[in-house]
């Protein structure tokens, strides 16, 4: 599976799309960073990274949606809040697959499983949830233009 930006992910060609763009980059980059079996630590800075990131992402898109009275925003918000539920499950489970001693098969298959709930969880919910918030874009972007870019939010959690 692909964790590329491409036009078919584009929302509001505005922060929505830069957040959505540096989401999939470090995806791809825990990705990389499990399939070479890095150590435990890296992987999980990683997911830590995107566990903060989407977070402080999904409180944004949540107070877009609610400025122009977006209609699904309660139900947006309970799958944002699901997905960060399942992305610590699966954090948890790296971490018991990173510390038993097997063959590498267990990983391998963990490995698999977490390609594909990165892609659900992220590639999807653009796909099918976010491109219902498109007919609302213009009324977010006067307030999306005065919010600053999470990457300077993340920079000082991070570091």
């Amino acid at each position: 599976m692909e964790f590329e930006w491409n036009e078919s992910l584009s929302i509001d060609k505005g922060v929505i799309d830069e957040d959505h763009r540096f989401l999939i980059l470090k995806i791809s980059e825990l990705l990389d960073s499990i399939h070479r079996r890095d150590q435990k630590q890296i992987i999980l800075e990683k997911l830590k990274v995107i566990k903060l990131f989407a977070t402080e992402h999904f409180r944004r898109e949540e107070k877009l949606q609610q400025a122009v009275g977006f209609p699904d925003h309660d139900k947006h918000k309970g799958i944002h809040a699901n997905l960060i539920d399942l992305l610590m499950f699966n954090t948890k489970r790296i971490l018991i697959d990173y510390s038993s001693n097997d063959s590498g098969e267990s990983i391998e298959r963990r490995f698999q499983a977490i390609e594909k709930f990165m892609h659900k969880w992220l590639i999807q919910h653009i796909q099918i949830q976010d491109v219902k918030m498109k007919p609302y874009v213009s009324a977010m972007r006067e307030r999306a233009d005065t919010m600053s870019p999470l990457m300077n939010f993340l920079t000082k959690l991070v570091s």
